[in-house]
Protein backbone atom coordinates (compact mmCIF):
# COMPACT_ATOMS: atom_id res chain seq x y z
CA UNK A 1 0.00 0.00 0.00
CA UNK A 2 2.84 2.31 0.97
CA UNK A 3 4.74 1.51 -2.53
CA UNK A 4 2.07 2.09 -4.16
CA UNK A 5 1.13 6.01 -2.88
CA UNK A 6 4.96 6.69 -3.33
CA UNK A 7 4.49 5.45 -6.93
CA UNK A 8 1.66 7.64 -7.05
CA UNK A 9 3.05 10.08 -5.34
CA UNK A 10 6.80 10.36 -7.86
CA UNK A 11 4.19 10.14 -10.91
CA UNK A 12 2.52 13.27 -10.32
CA UNK A 13 5.72 14.95 -9.59
CA UNK A 14 7.11 13.49 -12.54
CA UNK A 15 3.76 14.97 -14.78
CA UNK A 16 3.56 17.96 -13.59
CA UNK A 17 7.33 18.43 -14.22
CA UNK A 18 6.82 18.03 -17.19
CA UNK A 19 3.66 19.98 -17.76
CA UNK A 20 6.02 22.88 -16.26
CA UNK A 21 8.87 22.42 -19.15
CA UNK A 22 6.21 21.93 -21.88
CA UNK A 23 4.88 25.53 -20.92
CA UNK A 24 8.68 26.79 -21.90
CA UNK A 25 9.35 25.05 -24.33
CA UNK A 26 6.29 26.70 -26.19
CA UNK A 27 7.03 30.33 -25.22
CA UNK A 28 10.05 30.43 -26.58
CA UNK A 29 9.48 29.04 -29.76
CA UNK A 30 8.58 31.89 -31.24
CA UNK A 31 11.51 33.85 -30.40
CA UNK A 32 13.57 30.23 -31.95
CA UNK A 33 11.54 30.93 -35.05
CA UNK A 34 12.66 34.69 -35.46
CA UNK A 35 16.05 34.00 -34.38
CA UNK A 36 16.50 31.41 -37.45
CA UNK A 37 14.55 33.70 -39.87
CA UNK A 38 16.63 36.38 -38.80
CA UNK A 39 19.65 33.93 -39.39
CA UNK A 40 18.07 32.54 -42.71
CA UNK A 41 17.92 36.47 -43.89
CA UNK A 42 21.23 37.65 -42.91
CA UNK A 43 23.21 34.96 -44.54
CA UNK A 44 21.01 34.62 -47.95
CA UNK A 45 20.89 38.53 -48.41
CA UNK A 46 23.94 39.92 -46.85
CA UNK A 47 26.28 37.41 -48.34
CA UNK A 48 25.81 37.76 -51.91
CA UNK A 49 28.33 40.36 -52.11
CA UNK A 50 30.04 39.78 -48.75
CA UNK A 51 30.84 37.44 -45.91
CA UNK A 52 28.78 37.12 -43.20
CA UNK A 53 30.10 39.10 -40.44
CA UNK A 54 30.28 37.69 -36.52
CA UNK A 55 26.79 39.75 -34.52
CA UNK A 56 29.39 40.67 -31.59
CA UNK A 57 31.51 42.83 -34.22
CA UNK A 58 29.23 46.06 -33.76
CA UNK A 59 26.66 47.42 -31.43
CA UNK A 60 23.01 47.60 -31.86
CA UNK A 61 23.19 50.98 -33.12
CA UNK A 62 26.24 50.77 -35.61
CA UNK A 63 23.93 47.39 -37.24
CA UNK A 64 21.09 49.63 -37.52
CA UNK A 65 23.44 52.05 -39.40
CA UNK A 66 24.74 49.15 -41.60
CA UNK A 67 21.66 48.09 -42.41
CA UNK A 68 20.25 51.62 -43.44
CA UNK A 69 23.26 52.00 -46.05
CA UNK A 70 23.56 48.03 -47.44
CA UNK A 71 19.77 47.46 -46.91
CA UNK A 72 19.43 49.90 -49.58
CA UNK A 73 22.10 47.82 -51.80
CA UNK A 74 20.76 44.25 -50.85
CA UNK A 75 17.09 45.78 -51.50
CA UNK A 76 16.12 45.09 -48.20
CA UNK A 77 12.38 45.84 -46.78
CA UNK A 78 11.94 47.48 -44.02
CA UNK A 79 10.80 44.02 -41.99
CA UNK A 80 13.53 42.48 -43.60
CA UNK A 81 15.82 44.96 -42.02
CA UNK A 82 14.08 44.59 -38.79
CA UNK A 83 14.32 40.93 -38.62
CA UNK A 84 17.72 40.81 -39.59
CA UNK A 85 18.77 43.90 -36.88
CA UNK A 86 17.10 42.09 -34.32
CA UNK A 87 19.34 38.56 -34.91
CA UNK A 88 22.25 40.59 -34.71
CA UNK A 89 21.64 42.96 -31.99
CA UNK A 90 19.96 40.53 -29.68
CA UNK A 91 22.20 37.75 -29.18
CA UNK A 92 23.64 37.29 -25.77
Amino acid sequence: MILKLYIIYYLMIFTFGLMACGGSISSNSAEITKFSEGRNLYVSKCTACHKAYGPELHTADDWQKILDDMGRKAKLSNDEKTIILNYLSERD
